[in-house]
């Protein structure tokens, strides 16, 4: 994460991911979607030397990549517990991954 951008809230359905190659030949996403399309992707591969980033779909602005492994660490530390709690009128609003793992760890 940019040290100059804070992190802030974002509505999980107003993301955005792609999962991209650390290998500079492949210079296309190798796999693109909403939370769910890229988790499922990812648990059926090899995750080693992917990356994902996200863009916000309302403002167009891509946030700085994460690992792959960090992105399932986020979805099963993060997301899934929200989702239990949540109720279907409420939306769910997270922090990017980095940033919630980030904060996490603080508290």
């Amino acid at each position: 994460m940019s040290e100059k951008t804070m992190p802030t809230k974002r509505d999980l359905m107003k993301l955005r991911f792609e999962v991209i190659s650390e290998d500079e030949k492949i210079n296309r996403p190798l796999c693109q979607g909403d939370y769910r399309e890229v988790v499922t992707y990812l648990k059926k591969r090899d995750v080693d030397g992917l990356n994902v980033i996200a863009v916000d779909i309302d403002s167009w602005s891509s946030m700085d990549p994460i690992s792959a492994k960090e992105f399932l660490k986020w979805y099963e530390l993060i997301v899934l517990p929200q989702f239990k709690e949540a109720t279907y009128n409420k939306e769910v609003e997270i922090y990017f991954p980095s940033q919630q793992l980030e904060l996490a760890e603080k508290a």
